[in-house]
């Protein structure tokens, strides 16, 4: 496909709302936002009038279409291959509580993309969520991988050797000095699966501490008395946090209660997928029907072996929720433009500003500069999404990595 590229007639999803404008993207990077060049001879895509956003940025995706991260390094480009399907140009892959084994793994494969290939979702690096958890918190991750925080251990986890984002639960002694450590190195780290008080939370920004991971899951609930960590993320503008929006993690109330405390610039759309996302679905599992899970792309049924896990736990899903075998919420099978949806329905903001909380504001989150914003300088990472805001077209840095088929660019 030519270097040059012009996406036409469709409603630019901008910051300050949506707007009729054209795109004008060259080498991989948007070039003017508002009208063609005269005499413009380049390909182009008719939008028809279709939404014109940002590509999707997914920090927290644990893995997808069968393949989990934790278990599978090299299955991040498998599924960066996928993603685009689903609107998403950037993520980060990311391991749970695990060996050391899994993390050098994942690490290696960030290292190594494959040669060749079209375009596909660019990984920005690793989200470890973990091994440096509350054990009382630990949610599906096995209690046998977690560690207390050491210098030793998080001694090269940093942005030049694969490592963006670290989740850890700020009150585990020895939290405070591996927070300084990571934040000092340019690594996000995010407060999660804890049961730090306000006090303690307060510390941990203090030490570094920017970001929070999956908000109400796997921490002390909000109470008027104790505010933990959920009640200090609501009233803090100075803190992001994550939230999964699929209507099993977070009651709709209660997404709109955040939505309303933080916003746009403080709320992060991630989905928290597990391998099972992606996947056919098949006949729901009962306690007493054999454990078996319908692959889309083999079209067979799996053994229990076989079966999609999260780290060293088989997964059993029933409807929209996907359990480990102790019976604890075990990721998603959420999609981007799934959560963006259910954010709009759930709490009546604008489109705009549910796409600025899975664009924007995520690559703001991890420094990802170049991306989240569709302005000149900015890298052509692009989605277009009809009316019911579903993925059509998706354009990562500048090159078509998904479409159907109807909006292939044409000359004019």
């Amino acid at each position: 496909m030519s270097a040059h590229l012009a996406v036409v007639n469709g409603r630019l999803v901008l910051p300050g709302g949506v707007e009729q404008a054209e795109l004008v993207i060259c080498d991989g990077r948007i070039v003017a936002v508002g009208g063609l060049p005269k005499k413009w001879s380049g390909p182009r895509i008719d939008a028809g009038q279709m939404l014109v956003a940002a590509g999707f940025i997914d920090l927290q995706l644990n893995g997808a279409f069968g393949v989990d991260f934790t278990e599978d390094g090299a299955g991040i480009w498998k599924a960066a291959a996928r993603l685009p399907e689903q609107g998403v140009t950037s993520f980060l892959p990311t391991v749970v509580s695990s060996p050391p084994d899994s993390v050098h793994s994942a690490r290696r494969a960030l290292a190594s993309p494959p040669a060749g290939g079209g375009a596909v979702a660019e990984p920005l690096g690793l989200h470890l969520e973990g091994p440096l958890l509350n054990p009382d918190r630990r949610g599906a991750h096995s209690a046998e991988h977690l560690r207390e925080p050491s210098a030793h251990l998080v001694a090269d986890w940093c942005p030049e050797n694969g490592v963006v984002m670290v989740t850890i639960a700020p009150e585990l002694p020895g939290a405070l000095e591996v927070i300084s450590l990571l934040a000092r190195r340019g690594v996000t780290v995010a407060a999660g699966h804890s049961e730090a008080t306000a006090e303690e939370a307060v510390e941990a920004v203090r030490a570094g501490v920017s970001h929070v991971t999956h908000l109400y899951n796997a921490m002390s609930p909000l109470h008027h008395r104790k505010p933990g960590l959920v009640g200090f993320t609501l009233a803090r503008r100075d803190v992001t946090a994550g939230i999964i929006v699929d209507g099993v993690h977070s009651d709709p109330t209660a997404v709109a209660v955040a939505w309303n405390a933080k916003g746009s610039d403080g709320l992060v759309l991630i989905t928290d997928a597990c391998a099972l996302q992606g996947m056919q679905d098949g006949p729901p599992d009962s306690d007493d029907a054999a454990p078996t899970t319908r692959s889309s792309s083999a079209g067979s049924t799996r053994s229990r072996s076989e079966r999609p896990s999260l780290g060293s736990s088989m997964l059993t899903r029933r409807g929209n929720a996907v359990h480990n075998e102790q019976g604890a919420l075990a990721g998603s099978v959420l999609t981007m433009p799934e959560a963006v949806r259910n954010l709009v329905e759930y709490t009546g903001c604008e489109i705009s500003e549910a796409v600025a909380a899975a664009t924007a504001t995520p690559a703001r989150v991890v420094g990802a500069g170049s991306k989240g914003v569709l302005a000149a300088g900015r890298d052509a990472d692009i989605v277009l999404l009809d009316d019911d805001l579903r993925v059509a077209l998706t354009v990562v840095g500048g090159r078509i990595a998904y479409d159907p088929g109807a909006l292939a660019p044409e000359r004019p």
